[in-house]
């Protein structure tokens, strides 16, 4: 937070109070968390099976990429 605000504008102490609070609700509940993709922190504290929960693209892409690597694109003549 702290690099990010003082990059962006000076943190004033008449306006701490409101900054934290802006920075705690984007970080809980707009933005979603790195370790589960697709979820805010608020989603998965609230809901615990939602860590547990793989993507399916997560799956299907490493699929996909494995066999594109066993693939061989030469052309035969």
């Amino acid at each position: 937070m702290k690099s990010y605000y003082f990059r962006i504008k000076q943190i004033l102490s008449i306006t701490i109070e409101q900054e934290l609070e802006f920075f705690i609700n984007n970080y809980n509940d707009e933005k979603p968390c790195n370790k589960h993709k697709i979820y805010t922190p608020s989603e998965v504290h609230d809901n615990p099976e939602l860590a547990e929960v793989k993507l399916v693209l997560n799956k299907s892409n490493k699929e996909r990429l494995e066999y594109n690597r066993n693939y061989c694109c030469k052309l035969i003549t």
